[in-house]
């Protein structure tokens, strides 16, 4: 049984409440399920209180099956107590030989603002740059070169559709599409049917998800002469049968 019955909230709600959910109740005189929202429910949370969790890295690590051998060794007691003071010997051990990986990530951000500090050595350059590019109208070719990688959808790939390219742009590159996305994005609405839910400011995929299933719902529930018929269409390489020229026409009108 698919339930049809959901409750939807915007993002700024769901900050307001962390803990809310959303019940399914028992059907009363209507074929669809009364939801209770609950905006405390009964179980809380301890962020501070977390559990022990093991780390694959750990494996990888010398030292580690050694650290584990002479623990278990010198201690005393059941698996139990052994298994849970083993646990805590491993926080230790982890902060000592890995050390704090979010004190480590905020040094290497650290880093990378260092690095924007150089701006005012290469900072006009750039920006040259990039007002050439809007003015002629053409990019460099050695700018829109760029590194293709190919990460698996599976665990053993076997065919082309079960990997996802990843295109590795430069950071002039990224800075000119950023300016196009910035630049095109108000004007999205008004150019794109509004049946195309995705990738828009303002609309969600699961409008459309909720639209067919109240469709379907719709289709079980009919009692007539007439009937329905749903038709689903695979667009999953919408996006490599598009014609290049009739896209360059279209931005050029913009």
């Amino acid at each position: 049984m698919v339930r049809h019955d959901r409750g939807l909230c915007n993002f700024q709600w769901r900050l307001l409440f962390l803990e809310a959910c959303v019940r399914h109740l028992a059907k009363a005189k209507s074929d669809h399920c009364p939801l209770l929202l609950q905006l405390d429910p009964s179980f809380r949370s301890y962020p501070h209180l977390k559990p022990f969790h093991f780390e694959a890295m750990w494996l990888k690590h010398e030292g580690f099956q050694q650290f584990v051998a002479n623990f278990w060794g010198q201690e005393n007691g059941n698996l139990l107590n052994k298994t849970k003071e083993l646990s805590k010997q491993l926080k230790i051990w982890n902060s000592e030989v890995f050390g704090h990986l979010k004190l480590r990530k905020r040094r290497v951000l650290a880093r990378i603002a260092g690095a924007q500090k150089c701006w005012e050595i290469c900072g006009v350059e750039v920006c040259d740059l990039v007002k050439q590019v809007f003015t002629t109208g053409e990019i460099p070719y050695d700018l829109t070169r760029t590194l293709i990688v190919l990460v698996p959808k599976v665990t053993s790939p076997l065919s082309m559709t079960q990997m996802r390219p990843i295109s590795l742009c430069n950071t002039l590159y990224k800075t000119i599409s950023k300016i196009l996305v910035s630049r095109l994005r108000p004007l999205l609405k008004n150019l794109i049917s509004p049946n195309q839910a995705s990738f828009i400011p303002g609309r969600l995929i699961s409008d459309n998800i909720v639209l067919a299933q109240e469709l379907l719902h719709k289709f079980r529930h009919f009692k007539g002469k007439n009937g329905f018929v749903a038709w689903k269409i695979d667009l999953s390489k919408a996006y490599d049968r598009i014609n290049c020229g009739f896209l360059e026409f279209v931005l050029r009108e913009i």
